[in-house]
């Protein structure tokens, strides 16, 4: 599974190349799938920080090409959230590019325009994630990372939170203990913070506030079925 965000359709420095890349791999494998994590397009407006004269392609076409890119492997899409940069033109003028792209591909069943509870089943094994954009736009990773620890707090028993936004890909494991009712146990329950890359290299804003450059590194995260068992990699899952 390949949680995507932050591709930013219509930024001149957006790797479509490499997305196109991971589409036809997923729509070539078997029980290969995609969440969707928001900031898909760029969608600047002239209220919005992102420079309008320097869009390859004005909102409309971003949204019909992201359409376009994701129509063949629309049933292998899990579930998808809106982004900062959707949520311009919802705040402007009541108009949700994301749900309109989850309408086009007919999985508009998938979609939340905040937050989503993704629940899997693997043969007997079931793994439930937790997918929003996110809000932290921290310079250093060690902040994202320190800025999402109320989110675990506020939503217990998921096996990962997984979110972009920040630009910081990382995988963090973390653990914690809790009284089971079921058998009057205290148990310990690992999980996930998972960070995904963004799919557009260092330009524009980012250079003009001295942000780290960030690499280009989709995130895998491999599910079994017996035993229950969750690998994450930073990259593409080895064969």
């Amino acid at each position: 599974m390949y949680p995507v965000g932050d591709l930013h359709i219509g930024d001149p420095m957006s790797r479509i190349d490499l997305f196109q890349e991971l589409v036809e791999r997923v729509k070539n494998t078997e029980n290969e799938y995609i969440l969707l994590l928001g900031d898909i397009v760029n969608n600047a407006i002239k209220t919005s920080v992102s420079n309008v004269y320097v869009e390859v392609r004005p909102p409309g076409e971003q949204k019909k090409l992201a359409v376009e890119l994701l129509r063949p492997v629309a049933s292998k899409i899990l579930g998808m959230v809106s982004g900062n940069h959707e949520y311009r033109t919802k705040r402007e003028v009541d108009q949700d590019i994301m749900l309109d792209i989850a309408l086009a591909l007919g999985i508009e069943d998938r979609y939340d325009p905040h937050h989503l509870l993704v629940d899997i089943a693997v043969g007997r094994s079931r793994y439930v994630f937790y997918i929003f954009h996110g809000h932290s736009a921290t310079r250093l990773p060690g902040g994202t990372v320190n800025a999402y620890q109320y989110v675990h707090m506020n939503l217990f028993g998921v096996d990962a939170y997984i979110h972009g936004h920040s630009h910081h890909p990382y995988v963090m494991p973390f653990s914690t203990y809790f009284y089971a009712h079921n058998n009057r146990k205290v148990e310990q329950k690992i999980f996930y913070d998972i960070s995904v890359s963004p799919w557009s290299v260092w330009s524009g804003y980012a250079i003009r506030k001295q942000m780290r450059p960030r690499p280009v590194v989709p995130i895998t995260i491999e599910l079994h079925s017996r035993p229950k068992k969750m690998g994450v990699f930073i990259g593409i899952c080895p064969e």
